[in-house]
């Protein structure tokens, strides 16, 4: 996973580095989309309670970090209910946005060939204690979400 310092909903800096130990499920969003943010929210937050184990972590990577300032990323969060233990809704400087989301590159087009303004991906990634991306899913594909719920229950053993 590539390093990054952020802001979560708390206004709390959070980095990589405070990552690693823990299994990591991640996605990106902007809380103001109407399209598939929301099933992908809904998708972790189900996540969420099937992967109970403490030492499991789920970050949501902000896609619109002009909009989606520490107050808003709570109130999207309290009103989906989520950990607030163990899921971080982040803000990240632009450029460290773009080498998060090449990280987890689901072969796309670029963003501009797709007509769009901001960086959208549907991706999810698994991350192992290390900080290791052990895999990439698509997050509007609910055998895909079950798959990585399977891969990340199997490294936790």
């Amino acid at each position: 996973m590539p390093a990054f310092i952020g802001r979560d909903q708390h206004g709390r800096v959070i980095a990589a580095a405070d990552l690693r130990g823990h299994l990591v499920i991640g996605d990106f969003i902007f809380t103001r989309c109407q399209g598939i943010c929301p099933t992908l929210t809904s998708h972790m937050i189900a996540l969420q309670r099937l992967l109970a184990a403490p030492q499991t972590r789920f970050i949501s990577f902000s896609l619109d970090p002009d909009y989606d300032t520490p107050a808003v990323l709570k109130a999207y969060a309290d009103r989906w209910k989520g950990d607030p233990a163990r899921w971080s809704l982040v803000t990240l400087e632009p450029g460290t946005l773009d080498a998060m989301l090449a990280a987890v590159d689901d072969g796309a087009p670029p963003r501009e060939a797709r007509g769009e303004t901001e960086p959208h991906t549907t991706r999810f990634f698994l991350a192992d204690a290390r900080g290791l991306i052990r895999g990439s899913y698509a997050g509007d594909d609910g055998l895909a979400i079950r798959r990585m719920a399977a891969d990340a229950a199997a490294l936790q053993r």
